[in-house]
């Protein structure tokens, strides 16, 4: 599933890099976030408890700006949760689960010369991993959308200071089991942005 998320995305992001190396001023603005998640959700799984918690991650996104308002931007989070379970005949259990949004969103701009907010909507393939215990549970991966908003902070002519927060509808069934997993997490970023 891993590699799935890294077919769609590497070649987004090297085509990305091609299009910047070629041209100055050329529009691009790549960033780089530690990201934490938030589900706001619920994991149901019938005869049990079952919980994602809040977790760390990382992010990559790269935007380029079609006119001075408008920008399309793709890219992708890193998560590996841990999933907490307890229950009649469910034996208690932590495990970790990977999760790998891939983002494409149109962010309109605005602000002035010492800060620009952004905000849109967007789409977003999510995979997941498998939880190994207690028999290679298996999630289904889908297609969904969300709503973004942040703010980039100059630092300097090239580097600003950017931080995000978006909202993703995600529900993944759980394959074979009556379940699902719906976290519907806030995500909120925070790292740097290099503008070429």
């Amino acid at each position: 599933m891993m590699r799935r998320a890294y077919a769609l995305v590497v070649p987004m992001l090297v085509a990305f890099a091609a299009s910047a190396a070629l041209a100055q001023d050329s529009g691009w603005t790549f960033r780089y976030n530690l990201a934490y998640m938030v589900p706001t959700g619920e994991f149901s799984v019938p005869g049990a408890r079952a919980t994602l918690q809040n977790t760390l991650g990382v992010g990559l996104g790269a935007e380029f700006m079609l006119n001075e308002q408008l920008g399309f931007e793709g890219g992708f989070r890193y998560f590996n949760p841990l999933v907490r379970s307890a229950g009649e005949g469910v034996p208690d259990a932590e495990k970790r689960l990977q999760i790998v949004p891939v983002t494409l969103g149109l962010n309109w701009h605005f602000g002035g010369d010492t800060y620009r907010l952004y905000a849109g909507p967007e789409v977003a393939y999510v995979t997941y991993g498998q939880i190994s215990a207690p028999d290679n549970t298996k999630f289904s991966n889908e297609f969904t959308f969300g709503v973004k908003a942040g703010v980039d902070v100059p630092i300097n002519d090239v580097w600003s200071f950017n931080a995000t927060a978006e909202y993703l509808l995600m529900d993944a069934e759980i394959d074979g089991v009556d379940a699902k997993l719906s976290p519907d997490p806030v995500i909120v970023s925070l790292g740097v942005s290099y503008h070429f």
